[in-house]
């Protein structure tokens, strides 16, 4: 699409049926997440079956699993809705 200068204008496109959270939902969101989060670096997750506190390594790496398995159902319903 020109914009009068003879250039073209690039905006990124947004996702194919992607749900929309409103601001009623989002405070609902941010509290689940908010939860998730804090349960796994200072709840019973954070430390190990024997009672000790897990190192920032090991924390780190169930973070990035937390953040792993939200890509995978990501792309998960991104394929249902094809």
């Amino acid at each position: 699409m020109a914009n009068g200068n003879g250039f073209v204008q690039r905006a990124p496109l947004p996702p194919l049926n992607s749900p929309t959270i409103t601001e009623a939902d989002r405070a609902l969101v941010y509290g689940v997440i908010g939860k998730e989060l804090n349960n796994i670096l200072n709840g019973a997750t954070s430390y190990h079956s024997d009672s000790g506190k897990k190192s920032s390594r090991d924390l780190m790496s169930e973070l990035e699993d937390l953040l792993g398995q939200w890509a995978a159902s990501k792309r998960r319903s991104m394929i249902r809705q094809t």
